[in-house]
This record gives C-alpha cells, sequence and structure tokens, in this order.
C-alpha cells in the first residue's frame, strides 16, 4: 500500500509538463494540415478558423487535456490524447493535382511537422544544456531557471517524437492511412472503423503493445533529433567557448 503523503506542487508540475508540450505539439500538428490544405486551394481550414497556432483553435477538451490529466493521476500513458480534426476537402483544392496526392501531402504534414517542432526543440535542449555547463560544470543547480527549460524542452522533444510515430501508423483515421496505396482501400473500407479501437485498447492494455508500436519508435526518432542537433549546435558552441566546452 502506498502511504505517501499527496504532494501537490509535484502533481501540478506532472501535469504541466505533460499538458503544456501537448497542448503545443497538437497546435502545429494541426495548423501544418491546415496551411498545406490552405497552399493547395482548399479555403475550408480558414473558413473553420484553423489556420492558426493559437492552441485554442486546435484544443479538444476530452482528448487534449482531460484524458491526459487522467492518466498523469492515474498512473496511465499521458502521451496518449487527440486533438480537433483539421477539416479539409480535396475536391476544393485548386492547385493541379490529384485529389489522392493532395490528400496524402495534407496528411503527411501533421506528423512531419512533428519531426520538425521535435528538432527545433532538440536544438533548444542542447542549447540549454551547454549553457548551464559553461555556467555550473558538470551538475547545475536543479532549481535554477536552464534546467527548468531544459526539463520543458526535452518533454517536447518526446512528446512531438511521439506524435509523429503515433500519426504515421497506417490505421485509419490517422495521417498514416491516407499515405498508403488504392491497394488497401477495399480493407479500409471494411475494417476502418476497427482497427482504431483495437490500436488504442493494445497500446493502453496490452503488454508490450506500447512499447513495440510507439515506445522504441519514437525512443529511435528522439534519439535521432538529439543526435542531430548536437552536430549542429556543439561546433558553433566550441567555436565561440572553445575552452569551455564538456568533452563529447
Amino acid at each position: 500500500m502506498n502511504d505517501e503523503p499527496f504532494d501537490a506542487r509535484q502533481t501540478v508540475t506532472r501535469l504541466l509538463l505533460v499538458l503544456v508540450p501537448m497542448v503545443l505539439a497538437y497546435a502545429v500538428h494541426e495548423f501544418a494540415h491546415a496551411f498545406v490544405a490552405t497552399k493547395l486551394g482548399d479555403p475550408t481550414p480558414e473558413e473553420d478558423g484553423r489556420l492558426t497556432l493559437d492552441p485554442r483553435a486546435h484544443i479538444d477538451p476530452v482528448g487534449t487535456l482531460l484524458f491526459p490529466t487522467r492518466a498523469v493521476l492515474g498512473g496511465g500513458l499521458p502521451m496518449l490524447g487527440w486533438a480537433r480534426p483539421t477539416a479539409f476537402r480535396p475536391d476544393r483544392f485548386t492547385v493541379r493535382i490529384s485529389p489522392r496526392l493532395g490528400d496524402a501531402l495534407v496528411s503527411a504534414a501533421g506528423p512531419l511537422s512533428n519531426v520538425v517542432f521535435g528538432f527545433v526543440a532538440a536544438l533548444g535542449l542542447v542549447s540549454v544544456q551547454l549553457y548551464a555547463y559553461r555556467n555550473a560544470g558538470d551538475m547545475p543547480d536543479s532549481r535554477s531557471f536552464a534546467v527548468a527549460l531544459g526539463v520543458l524542452l526535452l518533454r517536447l522533444v518526446q512528446v512531438n517524437a511521439v506524435l509523429a510515430i503515433f500519426n504515421a501508423l497506417p490505421v485509419p483515421p490517422l495521417d498514416g492511412a491516407r499515405l498508403l496505396p488504392k491497394v488497401f482501400d477495399p480493407f479500409f473500407a471494411k475494417h476502418g472503423r476497427l482497427l482504431f479501437p483495437l490500436l488504442f485498447l493494445g497500446i493502453a492494455f496490452v503488454p508490450g503493445v506500447a512499447s513495440a508500436v510507439l515506445g522504441r519508435p519514437s525512443a529511435y526518432l528522439e534519439a535521432s533529433l538529439l543526435k542531430a542537433a548536437a552536430k549542429i549546435v556543439v561546433p558553433v558552441a566550441e567555436a565561440i567557448f572553445p575552452h569551455a566546452m564538456p568533452t563529447l
């Protein structure tokens, strides 16, 4: 039996470190869908007020806030959630492009935007880590702003990696399903409605599924983003502060 007292401050911190990155990542994801659809000539996202980075336009109260909050408090998977889907209509595209290709481009924009956002966060994280090292040595003060910012940036990298992998899965209505060739259309038409609930239940309740489907792929993507960011940031930092950098 767990007799540890309830720590309100720690709980609020955990919630913020989940909800803030998720809200930002979902806003970028849905804006990317809206932006590409608009560039292809479909005015639907703008008409619906979705052509914005304002998170309020994309938040789903249950999927973006309540579900992750319940997971944090109950010990579930807090990175599982959803935003309001961005509506678009391939039949309204004015660019000379097949509706199927346009659909695929709009769909791919979501996961790709999370990869880009995750990389930007990784650049910030590596920069903050080097700053903290230069100013506080190997053991920077855990109460410092740099460390707090580093934790938030790390969560941004993690959340964007998970969202990119999850939304790229070839299961309707996820973005990855719209990137598959026509040969899969009859199968999805017959079984598509069952696949996502099965996937969601498997990730949430079947041991090993979350790790295989999300955990290992997103960890690999996260590590790749951080390595790529380090290759850019570290040489610049070494050039500016040649005698104050750690040996990596």
